[in-house]
């Protein structure tokens, strides 16, 4: 992929005149699936620039936002640590001892935003994202795949995603993500860096 802003048939599915934009979000999982191949075309570009998963997150966050206007949509509509409140009613059915859980990424429709107090507020959440740094962290990647099957429990309509980038990862640890993902149905989007040097057109994220 190149530094231009990603074209694809996804671009069918916007009408950036209105807010009907969010009667059909189909074409949330597209774009995500591109931003996820151009973030992981990045990171095998040169490994110094994701340390750490908060790089990843925020590089992730920095693509989106500059893809959704893209589409017709506002780059309001990403967030990251998304807090998520689980309905009550869902609480012992999902064994969960906090209605709270919190996503690293999250896609909110801009005009239900709702501010509740100072600190606290609450919109409609279409897709949630969650984002590792390494394979082999399979306990934490486990936890993180729980907290997205309670969301779309809670949720059914929300997209959900496990976002993974390893690096020199085995592939004993990348077949126990697959497995422990493909046994929850949580889409798992995921890359390896083995010491590519892969040249990306890269132009400003923010």
């Amino acid at each position: 992929m190149t530094g231009k802003h990603l074209d694809s048939a996804i671009a069918r599915f916007i009408d950036s005149t209105g807010d009907d934009v969010w009667s059909d979000t189909s074409f949330l999982d597209t774009l995500i699936r591109i931003c996820a191949e151009r973030l992981f075309a990045i990171c095998r570009a040169d490994a110094r620039g994701w340390l750490s998963e908060g790089d990843l997150q925020s590089m992730f966050y920095a693509i989106l936002r500059r893809e959704l206007p893209q589409r017709g949509m506002p780059a309001c509509a990403v967030h990251a640590g998304y807090p998520c409140r689980i309905p009550g009613h869902h609480i012992r059915e999902l064994g969960k001892r906090s209605r709270n859980l919190r996503v690293d990424l999250g896609i909110v429709v801009p005009h239900t935003i709702r501010i509740l107090r100072r600190r606290q507020w609450e919109g409609q959440l279409v897709a949630a994202i969650e984002v590792k740094r390494c394979h082999e962290r399979l306990r934490e990647i486990k936890s993180d795949l729980d907290k997205l099957a309670a969301i779309r429990t809670a949720w059914p309509d929300v997209r959900v995603y496990m976002l993974v980038m390893g690096y020199h990862s085995d592939l004993e640890d990348i077949a126990a993500v697959e497995r422990t993902a493909a046994a929850m149905d949580i889409p798992l989007l995921q890359d390896n860096y083995l010491g590519r040097s892969d040249h990306v057109d890269q132009g400003e994220l923010v």
